[in-house]
């Protein structure tokens, strides 16, 4: 049987069934596996949650490590370590190229040369080498290593690509 309510939250139409002994026999059942079924999901969830909170604490345990003193000590000793490497390295690039070619290198911020195959070749500054193709210039597939200090590279590069032209290719562009 449908009832019409009204009330201060609006007007409701609603409607009741007699429930037989067998129907509230399933309705009990039926309350009975929702409750269980949401107390299962929140005890998965609260495992979770547990799970989630040690490894939270595993994590700051591992950070506040890697913040401790002597591992920024580390740290500041690696970074000293680097620039001493870099200002070596400097100095062995200036020292190989030559002045000219390493004020080139500083001025012009490319270090421009001619290979054994009688084709020109330019290393910028930041360890990206070209070969000019015509009247333009085309990048060579060559990875810097990171450990690598970036004047050994250039160093590096330009006596390889001076005596040993042909071992390069050409960086194929992919539109």
């Amino acid at each position: 049987m449908k009832k019409i309510t009204i009330n201060n939250n609006g007007v409701f139409e609603t409607e009741t069934w007699q429930l037989t002994p067998y129907g509230i026999q399933r309705r009990r059942a039926t309350l009975q596996t929702k409750i269980m079924s949401r107390k299962r999901k929140i005890q998965d969830k609260q495992l979770e949650i547990n799970r989630l909170e040690k490894e939270i604490i595993a994590l700051e345990e591992q950070l506040k490590t890697l913040n401790s003193p002597i591992v920024e000590a580390i740290l500041q000793k690696h970074a000293q370590e680097q620039k001493e490497i870099e200002a070596k390295s400097q100095e062995i690039l200036r020292e190989l190229v030559g002045e000219e070619l390493y004020q080139q290198l500083q001025t012009r911020k490319s270090l421009i040369f001619t290979a054994k195959d009688n084709l020109t070749y330019k290393i910028e500054q930041n360890g990206k080498i070209y070969r000019r193709v015509g009247k333009e210039w085309e990048q060579l597939c060559i990875v810097r290593p990171q450990e690598l200090p970036l004047p050994d590279f250039i160093t590096s590069l330009f006596f390889c690509v001076k005596e040993n032209p042909t071992n390069y290719k050409l960086r194929y562009r992919r539109w």
